[in-house]
């Protein structure tokens, strides 16, 4: 009868075993990995060029007056560049002189303002075709815009577009007029300055928006 039990219990326990190891392992959720969120759209930056670094030598004084012709040769110091554009400055007698050359279809325009300043309250002298010939705007920078002024100063000019190629020169008072609402009053040798420099790819419209605008300190050089 011992016997009996004992074999039925080593029987029970083999049974109980081995369905044991016949169970099949617990399935194991897939996993999936949670995509990539997309990355927004990139879009122009019409003040793009706005965080470049820029160290412009200084305005420096030359030996005589320039010739404004489109030609950067009797410019006293060497050029420098911002915003794809080469520029030459210099200052002589009562006057300063702007020489820029950049890759454009549309017009080019420069300004100056309080040392660190914007657009904001800058003259700025816009160049441009109307047809064939070259024209100028003198305007007083607002936040988002410009708009003529009443007394304009300019005093030479010169523009020449070619080839997707723009010359652009001017020369212009130190004291600026005043009534126009300008920032600045003068150019004084040893200030510091804002120059801002903007441009539109493909239209001589200077009531479009820029597509490009830079702005940086120089200095008179005393």
């Amino acid at each position: 009868m011992k016997r009996t039990m004992l074999v039925l219990l080593l029987i029970s326990v083999l049974v109980i075993t081995g369905c044991g190891a016949d169970d099949p392992e617990p399935a194991v959720p897939e996993t999936h990995d949670d995509p990539e969120p997309a990355e927004p759209e990139a879009h122009v930056d019409p003040d793009s060029h706005d965080d470049e670094e820029i160290n412009a030598p200084p305005m420096v004084l030359a030996s005589g007056p320039l010739v404004v012709d489109g030609l950067a040769t009797d410019y006293p110091a060497e050029s420098f560049e911002a915003m794809g554009t080469t520029i030459h400055m210099a200052y002589y007698g009562d006057l300063c002189y702007i020489h820029l050359e950049t890759n454009t279809d549309g017009w080019l325009a420069a300004g100056m303002n309080t040392s660190g300043g914007g657009m904001n309250g800058a003259m700025m002298i816009l160049g441009y075709l109307e047809g064939d010939s070259p024209a100028y705007r003198e305007d007083l920078g607002g936040s988002h815009n410009h708009s003529a002024v009443d007394a304009p100063a300019l005093d030479q000019f010169y523009f020449e577009h070619s080839d997707g190629r723009v010359v652009m020169e001017f020369s212009y008072p130190l004291v600026f007029p005043a009534g126009n609402g300008y920032n600045v009053e003068s150019l004084e040798p040893g200030q510091t300055y804002t120059l801002i420099l903007a441009t539109h790819n493909d239209s001589y419209d200077i009531s479009m928006m820029h597509n490009s605008l830079v702005h940086f300190d120089f200095t008179v050089e005393p």
